[in-house]
């Protein structure tokens, strides 16, 4: 009895690794953007607190966002290291390491 694989077993595996890499691209692409978007919603709380004029209902939402959007990403596993350019969630996710 042959219990090796053939090129023809082979075939459809290699197809299932190769959209499985597509998919995770495309995830750590929108991961990324997420984080870019984070970091935009950090420098919004950052100008808020600054400002005399902001209210504290708006602080605190801005902070609600800016909570849920880190939650999120170290739920996706995202680590300092992952992004440059982005001082503030660096300096945020540090923490955890």
């Amino acid at each position: 009895m042959n219990t090796y694989l053939t090129e023809k077993d082979i075939e459809p595996l290699a197809e299932t690794a190769a959209t499985i890499r597509q998919e995770q691209h495309k995830f750590a692409i929108l991961l990324r953007e997420f984080a870019y978007h984070a970091e935009c919603q950090f420098a919004t709380l950052d100008m808020y607190k600054r400002r005399k004029s902001t209210s504290k209902t708006d602080v605190r939402r801005q902070q609600s966002i800016c909570d849920k959007m880190i939650l999120t990403l170290r739920a996706a596993g995202f680590r300092s290291a992952s992004f440059d350019g982005l001082p503030r969630l660096r300096d945020i996710l540090a923490t955890d390491e």
